[in-house]
C-alpha cells in the first residue's frame, strides 16, 4: 500500500513530512476523543487542561497538555511525547500503524481551548 504525503516533499519523495503534520495536528483534540473532556482546566490563566493519566493509577489529574503545543507530559509517571506518541501509547500500535495522514486529517482544525 502506497501512503501519499499531505505536505510532499521538495525532492518528491513520497515519505510523510511528520514535522509538518504534527504543527497541523490539535493534540487537545486528540486527547479529547481519545481520553474525554479534561475534568479540569488549571495552571497558568486556567490554560492547560489536565486528565488523570492513563498510563498509570492516578487520583489526582497530573497528565497535562497546553494547548497550542505540540506535546504532552505525566507529571506523575514521566511518560511524553507528541499527538502520535499518544494514538501509539493509548491503541497500542506502531507509528505506521498510527495512520498518521487520518489523525492529521481528523485533527487539524483550530483547538476549542486555545486562549
Amino acid at each position: 500500500m502506497e501512503v501519499t504525503p499531505l505536505n510532499p516533499s521538495p525532492k518528491g519523495s513520497r515519505r510523510i513530512d511528520w514535522n509538518f503534520e504534527r504543527d497541523r495536528i490539535d493534540l487537545a483534540a486528540v486527547a479529547t476523543r481519545l481520553l474525554g473532556e479534561p475534568p479540569g482546566r488549571i495552571g497558568e490563566r486556567g490554560r492547560r487542561l489536565w486528565w488523570c493519566c492513563p498510563f498509570h493509577e492516578d487520583r489526582n489529574p497530573s497528565f497535562m497538555i497546553d494547548p497550542g503545543e505540540h506535546s504532552w507530559h505525566c507529571f506523575g509517571c514521566g511518560e511524553h511525547g507528541d499527538a502520535a506518541t499518544l494514538v501509539m501509547k493509548l491503541q497500542r500500535m506502531t507509528f505506521p500503524e498510527a495512520d498518521i495522514p487520518h489523525i492529521s486529517r481528523e485533527y487539524c482544525a483550530v483547538s476549542r481551548y486555545t486562549t
